[in-house]
């Protein structure tokens, strides 16, 4: 089936309309609206008291601007509290976190990615919400992240947010081949219309790429990047209560879905194995993969690039990744309580919208989908609905961090062109051993 070829690649996103909520929320940050946020009922911490909260530092600032100030509004009511916030490149973070809890000196509050979550419970670095989060609250989240903060039937962390990523495009590219990509879920690609239009966009001159078709350039491939890619042709990780990788890494499905991904970068030449920075935002590429934060930072550095978004493309079923940063309370906190109401403000209703508003990520709550009309349109009605309807979790496992770095080294091999099935049947074996630690 060959990909639709008519009129114009649709509105390009406009950067004030894209940038406006993030203004608005800046705005507030600075002028210290968010006070209003953070509730000041309940505990009342001891003069000169000290909670310190961790997170991993965003490459967009504002991010980082919105997350220290939800401390300093806290500090503001609470008399007494220092919140002494500490934030950790990605890359050295989760070290971090392992590295303070083997030692006996775990942040209060910290981020907790969702698939660490069974880890750190088997662990023992994190404490049960579930007594504290009221029911009402509960109710207010989606079904998603009710299922992402929960393991083992226990509540462990709070969302900050949902995100998902989707295929952002270079929407001059595309009405030069006069190829519309669609806007509606009824509408997506299949992976084969995906194919014909990058064999169309792509450029090449004396047997060499000058423009490629697609680039993954925020995350390195690995199975955040690559699952859904798996998911679509009916691929898995793990088996359904993730105690097994063979006969689920290395099935057919996935085997048949980790070769077509890998010949973008080599048999087919559409995608490049080592991307250099911003290859998309500078025009060295028309597709991207990119969840809503990391459109808006496009968008807010690259004035002259007009952005829009489409759905990754479906073969046996739609598939979108997802999961999203939480916030958990450590184990080894002497203030619990505090650390608890400090969780609740940050992830309650009007500082769950604050945030959403500012970031551009998907909210985790009813609520706050009904107080932002904006979600319901486009751009972000593509994030959202390829999320409600396509969103695919990362697989559950005390032995994630493994399981992620045994399915990323297997797909730099099949990006080189190594052949799927053996690569797939050796990081399989090594998850079954290593998950066999955990029994």
């Amino acid at each position: 089936m060959r990909a639709q070829k008519v009129g114009r690649a649709g509105t390009p996103i406009g950067r004030r309309t894209l940038l406006a909520g993030a203004a608005g929320s800046a705005a507030a940050l600075a002028s210290g609206a968010l006070r209003a946020v953070i509730r000041t009922e309940g505990v009342r911490a001891a003069p000169s008291t000290t909670l310190q909260f961790w997170y991993t530092r965003y490459a967009v600032p504002l991010l980082n601007d919105t997350l220290d100030g939800f401390g300093k509004a806290f500090e503001q009511s609470h008399p007494g509290v220092k919140v002494q916030v500490q934030a950790f490149p990605y890359g050295e973070y989760f070290q971090k976190i392992n590295t303070a809890y083997a030692g006996n000196q775990t942040p209060d509050v910290f981020f907790v990615d969702f698939p660490l979550i069974a880890n750190y419970v088997y662990r023992k670095m994190i404490v049960a919400l579930d007594p504290l989060v009221a029911k009402t609250d509960l109710d207010d989240y989606y079904p998603a992240p009710r299922g992402d903060m929960t393991y083992q039937d226990k509540i462990w962390a709070l969302p900050l947010h949902q995100s998902g990523e989707e295929l952002l495009y270079n929407v001059d590219a595309l009405d030069e081949a006069k190829i519309r990509p669609p806007h509606s879920l009824d509408q997506q690609w299949t992976r084969e219309q995906f194919l014909d239009v990058a064999e169309k966009v792509v450029r090449r001159a004396a047997g060499r790429v000058t423009r490629w078709a697609y680039a993954t350039t925020y995350y390195p491939p690995g199975l955040y990047v690559i699952q859904p890619w798996l998911a679509m042709s009916g691929g898995e990780i793990l088996s359904p209560d993730g105690t097994r990788a063979t006969g689920y890494l290395n099935s057919p499905a996935t085997v048949q879905a980790f070769t077509f991904w890998g010949d973008l970068y080599t048999k087919r030449q559409l995608a490049p194995i080592q991307p250099t920075p911003d290859t998309f935002g500078t025009g060295q590429a028309v597709f991207t993969q990119g969840n809503p934060f990391v459109l808006r930072d496009i968008v807010q550095r690259f004035h002259n690039l007009r952005v829009g978004v489409t759905y990754l493309p479906r073969d046996r079923r739609c598939a979108t990744n997802m999961g999203a940063y939480h916030i958990g309370i450590s184990a080894q906190t002497k203030q619990r309580d505090l650390a608890w109401e400090f969780v609740s403000s940050v992830t309650g209703r009007e500082a769950h919208v604050q945030w959403v508003k500012t970031t551009g990520y998907l909210p985790a709550r009813k609520s706050t989908y009904a107080e932002l009309p904006y979600l319901k349109q486009y751009p972000w009605s593509v994030f959202w609905d390829g999320l409600a309807r396509c969103g695919v979790p990362r697989p559950r496992t005390p032995a994630f961090d493994f399981v992620d770095d045994a399915v990323t080294d297997a797909s730099k091999d099949i990006q080189l062109g190594h052949p799927a099935k053996p690569a797939l049947d050796e990081a399989a074996g090594k998850i079954d051993q290593e998950i066999a630690r955990y029994k």
